[in-house]
């Protein structure tokens, strides 16, 4: 009706030596203990006053909004506020036009 499969698996002790295994991860643990790398801090921007549409008048990174115009299928021609930092990684606002105003 079909073949036959068989097959083996190989015993731990063949394929790996467990001594190594807990010396390769204690060398691990001692390399980040050493590392100078260090987790930055979450950046807490302050809250921006609006302007009378409903937008702030100022970017969280101090910069004036800009419209731009959106070239996507979804939204072909529609325009949005946003920031000329917007590609630096960093929060920046970014809102639609028709809904700020």
């Amino acid at each position: 009706m079909g073949q036959d499969y068989s097959y083996t698996q190989p015993s731990s002790s063949e394929e790996f030596d467990m001594t190594s295994l807990l010396q390769a991860e204690a060398d691990l643990y001692a390399d980040e203990a050493e590392s100078s790398y260090t987790i930055a801090e979450a950046v807490h921007y302050p809250p921006q006053p609006e302007a009378d549409e409903g937008f702030p008048r100022t970017c969280y990174c101090g910069c004036e909004p800009i419209v731009e115009t959106s070239h996507t299928p979804k939204d072909p021609g529609r325009r949005y506020f946003t920031c000329v930092n917007v590609d630096d990684g960093d929060c920046h606002i970014w809102k639609w036009w028709d809904v700020a105003i």
